[in-house]
């Protein structure tokens, strides 16, 4: 893949137009960190009360528990996609505002400014054995257990009507 150019900014206007790229970038990507952990606490909340209508209930499983098994699923799987869209989005705004900010560092004489992010990574990485996970692979996994958990509850409740049992 070819390396590409940086812009280096010529004036002050031309480092203030990076400058406010970067800095909106930025909020882009903050915000969708914001609401993909929004709508995993709502759909992990509205989960939870579907599951506690189910399990908390007594007595037999209904008709009602295979419903609200199938809403978790599909619940479950939509929430698992909304976490992947605000990641690849994420993902995009980061990326732009990487490509900003090291045009605004182009522009700065120093060599050392241009090695901190990289350096503080690295040993970063070499301290914290989680900073190798992706945050969107834990985040995945959260809609994996509740959708297994649904099945769960589908199933529970077919084995109560007789399903496989003939």
């Amino acid at each position: 893949m070819p390396k590409e150019p940086k812009v280096v900014p010529n004036t002050p206007e031309d480092r203030d137009y990076l400058k406010m790229l970067y800095e909106n970038h930025a909020e882009f990507a903050r915000q969708h960190q914001v609401l993909r952990a929004a709508a995993t606490g709502f759909f992990l909340a509205l989960i939870a009360g579907l599951l506690a209508a189910t399990v908390g209930g007594q007595g037999a499983s209904t008709a009602k528990d295979l419903i609200v098994g199938g809403i978790i699923c599909g619940l479950s799987l939509l929430g698992f996609l909304l976490n992947a869209k605000h990641h690849e989005r994420n993902a995009l705004h980061e990326d732009l505002e990487m490509k900003f900010r090291q045009s605004l560092e182009g522009g700065l004489s120093t060599k050392a400014l241009t090695t901190i992010n990289s350096e503080t990574r690295q040993t970063h990485e070499q301290h914290y054995v989680l900073a190798r996970v992706e945050l969107q692979t834990l985040y995945s996994f959260v809609y994996v257990a509740t959708l297994l958990i649904g099945a769960a509850v589908i199933i529970g409740a077919g084995l109560a009507f007789g399903w496989g049992c003939r």
